[in-house]
């Protein structure tokens, strides 16, 4: 079985190439003539044409990262090659362990986007809108780059946990969920802010608060996901609080989403990676969550607040 990887972070872990409309085979590099200089600079090893590509798998078992393959090129490859096999798991796993280096990045990444968010938390208004406060983040976070579209959501529309912003005034408080990019890794924080005195939401605040704080005091290196998912789902049962329907947190490296996953079903082990933790609350009317990124060492676990 070859291994055959197009553009996407798993081709820049494994060759440090980040080029569009490239792939990867044994250990050729086909593309574009558009593209074919560039790659020629960045890459030592064989480079060949795009159409030199279907020939060479002709008839050939092949293994790719299907989620990361888009339809079309799918389609070509499927009429030459003999079987395709997705191994998307098999490279998300390879990727959920990581170096120290990696680590630090991430570290970095989490810090510097906690830096922003005090920023911006401090020149808050009610009278600003959802967009308006979008259009601040983003201005603070150039020349940086965006680890997804910021998620910016009034009190009454962070209900809906993946939401885009709107000309609508942020009022009584404002969901803000973002993160940057460092050297290729990305961090994911959240901060509900409560800019009105609101007895019943300040103390649903600190009850997701305080439930973060369990959780992440739970957290052991070597542990598996499965067993801290109980330590959520005990958490918010304790507290007779709904469950979110988002899983407690994810795995988040080169990409925002990616392995461990957090489960009652996951097998991962969590040791030597990176994950976020977001306890959320939402009802008809409301809705709130808090974010922070966390490393888990081989000895120890790292909280990155500041």
């Amino acid at each position: 079985m070859d291994y055959l990887i197009p553009s996407s972070t798993h081709l820049k872990y494994f060759t440090g190439l980040d080029i569009e409309n490239i792939v990867m085979f044994r250990d050729t590099i086909y593309t574009y003539d558009l593209n074919r200089k560039l790659v020629e600079h960045r890459y030592r090893g064989k480079v060949e044409n795009m159409d030199r590509l279907f020939q060479d798998i002709r008839g050939k078992d092949i293994a790719a990262p299907l989620r990361d393959m888009n339809a079309r090129l799918y389609l070509k490859i499927s009429k030459h090659a003999n079987r395709i096999e997705d191994c998307t798991d098999e490279f998300y796993s390879i990727r959920m362990r990581k170096d120290g280096n990696e680590l630090k990045k991430i570290s970095k990444a989490s810090r510097e986007a906690l830096r922003i968010m005090d920023r911006l938390v401090s020149r808050l208004d009610s009278t600003m809108t959802e967009r308006e406060v979008e259009e601040e983040l983003m201005r603070m976070i150039i020349p940086r780059e965006s680890a997804f579209r910021p998620i910016i959501a009034s009190i009454r529309n962070a209900r809906f946990s993946h939401y885009q912003s709107r000309g609508i005034r942020i009022g009584r408080g404002v969901l803000i969920d973002f993160g940057i990019v460092y050297r290729g890794y990305r961090s994911d924080i959240t901060e509900t802010v409560l800019l009105q005195d609101d007895p019943k939401l300040e103390t649903k605040y600190r009850l997701l608060r305080s439930i973060f704080k369990e959780i992440v005091d739970s957290i052991r290196p070597g542990m598996l996901a499965s067993d801290l998912d109980r330590v959520f789902r005990r958490a918010y049962r304790r507290n007779n609080l709904n469950l979110p329907p988002h899983s407690i947190g994810h795995g988040i490296g080169m990409d925002v989403h990616e392995y461990p996953i957090l489960s009652k079903d996951s097998n991962h082990v969590l040791l030597d990676t990176a994950i976020t933790i977001e306890p959320g609350y939402y009802t008809s009317s409301y809705g709130m969550r808090y974010e922070r990124d966390v490393l888990i060492y081989s000895d120890g676990v790292e909280v990155l607040d500041i």
